[in-house]
C-alpha cells in the first residue's frame, strides 16, 4: 500500500497562483513550489530524523516524518513529492512498544553499499534496502557506541566498547556482503595522562575515514583521549593499515592552539584530512598526520559542518557567516552573512543550499561569489510558529537537461522547489 493512501497527502502546487517575491537586495524570499507533502498525520511538528543530503536512484531522498508522535524515516520522490515507503523497524520498540524512539540519521552517520543503507541507532546496527524500505538485517550488539560509521566497498567501520567493561572505544568492522556481526580490529593509542579514574569517559573514536592506497585499505582514525571530569578532551589521529593490520603511525595531536577541543566533521580530500575543532578548521596530511594549515574563528561550526565541492571548502559558522576557503592554504575566498547554525550544506551546479537554524529560512548562496540568491520563508510558519524550515535540505540533480530540485522540510510538510541551475 502506498503511503499516500495511509496518511501522507500529496498536494501538487498550482504554480500559476503562487507569486515570486524579491527583496530590495535582489534576494528571492518567496517562490512557487513544485509540490508539497504532509509529514505529520496529527498536526504535531515532526522531529528531526534525517539530516543527510543523500540522493539515490537519481531522484529519491530521505526525510523524517511524524506518525502518531513517533519518528519515521521516509523515502520521498523529489520530482513529485510521492512518499514511497516508511521505516521505523527499531529494536528498541521490541522491548517497549510505546517508546517514542529518538531515531536520527545525520550527515556522515551512514554508509550506502549496493542500494543498502547502514546506520547505527541506540548502539544497534541496521541495514535497510533503499529501494523497498525493508529491513535487510538489524543487529543488537553488546557494544556501547555512538552513531559514527564509514565504509569502503563491503566493509563497514564503526566504533564502540564492550558494554559495562569500563574500556575505551575500539574500531570494529562488519562485512556487509555476509551481514556479519561487528568484529574488533584495533584500539587507538590513547593518552591516559589526564584521565580521571572516576570519569565514565575512557576514550572515544570520533571519525573513521577509510581509503585505498597502493592496493591496501587504510583508515584514518580520529579519537578523543580520556580526560578529567568536566574537561573537554584532547584529540589525536592515527593511520591504520587495515589490509596489513598495522599502524602507519599511531597518534598525532590535532588540538594545537585549542588544547581542550573536540574534533568533528572530518573529511578526506586529495590526500588530506579536513576537520573542525571547536573554534578552528584545520588540514592535516593523511599519510603523516602533519598539520598543513589551521584557521581560527570566533565561533565553531556546530551542527552545520562543511562540504568540499569543486575544489573549495564551504562551511556555516555559528558567528552567522558562511565561509569559502581554499583547501590548499585555508585562505578565505569570501564570506557572506547568513544564519549561524544550519542544516548540512547541499551543493548543486555552483549553488549552496541549506536551512538556517538562526532564521528558519531556506538559503541559496552562489558558490563563486558568495552572494545570497534565496532566503525563502517557510510556507507553514503562519500556521504554526514552530513550522519554520528545519530537518532535511537536499539538492537533487536534474535529469535529461532539466533543472534539479530542492527538497526542504518544515515541521509539517516537505516542499519541492525548482533549483536555480
Amino acid at each position: 500500500m502506498r503511503l499516500s493512501t495511509i496518511f501522507i497527502t500529496l498536494l501538487l502546487a498550482a504554480c500559476s497562483k503562487e507569486e515570486t517575491l524579491v527583496d530590495a537586495n535582489g534576494v528571492v524570499t518567496k517562490l512557487p513550489t513544485l509540490w508539497s507533502t504532509s509529514i505529520s498525520n496529527n498536526g504535531e511538528l515532526a522531529a528531526v530524523v534525517a539530516r543527510s543530503t543523500l540522493v539515490y536512484n537519481n531522484e529519491n531522498v530521505l526525510i523524517g516524518a511524524n506518525r502518531d508522535n513517533k519518528r519515521f524515516l521516509y523515502s520521498l520522490n523529489s520530482s513529485n513529492g510521492e512518499a514511497k515507503w516508511a521505516w521505523g523497524d527499531l529494536l528498541s520498540q521490541l522491548t517497549n512498544p510505546t517508546y517514542t524512539d529518538p531515531l536520527t540519521i545525520g550527515e556522515d552517520q551512514y554508509y550506502v553499499y549496493k542500494k543498502e543503507l547502514s546506520f547505527i541507532d541506540g548502539g544497534n546496527t541496521y541495514l535497510l534496502d533503499l529501494l523497498t524500505g525493508k529491513t535487510v538485517t538489524r543487529n543488537q550488539v553488546t557494544l556501547s557506541r555512538g552513531t559514527q560509521c564509514s565504509g569502503f566497498n563491503n566493509l563497514l567501520f564503526t566504533s564502540g566498547s564492550v558494554r559495562d567493561s569500563g574500556q575505551p572505544e575500539g574500531m570494529y568492522v562488519t562485512d556487509l556482503s555476509a551481514v556479519s556481526d561487528p568484529v574488533f580490529v584495533i584500539m587507538p593509542t590513547y593518552d591516559r595522562n589526564d584521565a580521571d579514574e572516576q570519569s565514565v569517559f575512557k576514550g572515544m573514536i570520533n571519525e573513521t575515514l577509510p581509503f585505498e592506497k597502493s592496493g591496501d585499505i587504510l583508515v584514518a582514525v580520529l579519537f578523543n583521549d580520556p580526560a578529567k571530569t568536566g574537561n573537554r578532551y584532547a584529540t589525536a589521529m592515527g593511520l591504520f593499515n587495515y589490509t596489513q593490520r598495522k599502524w602507519v603511525y599511531e597518534r598525532v595531536s590535532l588540538n594545537g592552539s585549542y588544547p581542550n577541543s573536540n574534533v568533528s566533521w572530518a573529511k578526506l580530500y586529495n590526500g588530506k584530512v579536513y576537520h573542525t575543532s571547536t573554534r578552528s578548521m584545520q588540514c592535516n596530511d593523511v599519510m603523516t598526520g602533519e598539520e598543513i594549515w589551521r584557521v581560527n574563528f570566533d565561533q565553531g561550526f556546530g551542527s552545520s559542518g562543511f562540504v568540499i565541492k569543486e575544489g573549495k571548502i564551504f562551511g556555516n559558522n555559528d558567528n552567522r557567516f558562511t565561509y569559502c576557503l581554499d583547501p590548499e592554504t585555508g585562505r578565505q575566498l569570501w564570506k557572506e552573512e547568513s544564519s549561524g547554525s544550519a542544516s548540512p550544506i547541499s551543493y548543486l551546479n555552483g549553488v549552496l543550499y541549506f536551512m538556517g537554524g538562526g532564521d528558519g529560512r531556506l538559503h541559496a548562496i552562489d558558490a563563486t561569489t558568495g552572494k545570497h540568491l534565496w532566503r525563502l520563508r517557510s510556507p507553514d510558519v503562519d500556521k504554526n510558529s514552530g513550522a519554520f524550515f528545519y530537518g532535511t535540505c537536499v539538492a537533487v540533480p536534474g535529469q535529461g537537461g532539466n533543472k534539479g530540485r530542492i527538497v526542504a522540510t518544515t515541521g509539517l510538510n516537505a516542499y519541492g522547489y525548482e533549483a536555480i541551475r
